[in-house]
């Protein structure tokens, strides 16, 4: 796996990585918003099997702060994707912003969905 640094902003090089993605995508962030996750999900290709993983706090307080989306995770779990299986997981002292795609590439930010 080869370093990459961005200083300025990700955004493009990310949703490229996402365009290639093969087989998994996994979203670690404490806050998600909907218009991100939209985004990411018309990036991810139609014709693969993609499983994506969301690792977010699921707490009221996010919610009613609107940090993060509610619908969001409604989409994400009742909707159905035909190629792309949705996993939702809870870890409410998160912290943390790691996107990985493919385990080939991985993005450390401060940035949130």
């Amino acid at each position: 796996m080869t370093n990459n640094y961005f200083f300025t902003p990700w955004e493009d090089d990310f949703l490229n990585s996402i365009k290639n993605a093969k087989n998994k995508i996994i979203l670690v962030a404490p806050y998600v918003k909907y218009s991100t996750i939209k985004k990411i999900l018309t990036n991810i290709p139609t014709n693969k099997n993609i499983e994506l993983i969301l690792i977010s706090r699921f707490t009221k307080q996010v919610f009613l702060q609107k940090s993060s989306d509610l619908d969001l995770f409604n989409v994400l779990v009742n909707y159905d994707f035909d190629n792309i299986q949705c996993k939702c997981f809870k870890k409410n002292n998160l912290h943390s912003k790691i996107y990985i795609i493919d385990s080939k590439k991985m993005y450390i930010t401060s940035s949130n969905l």
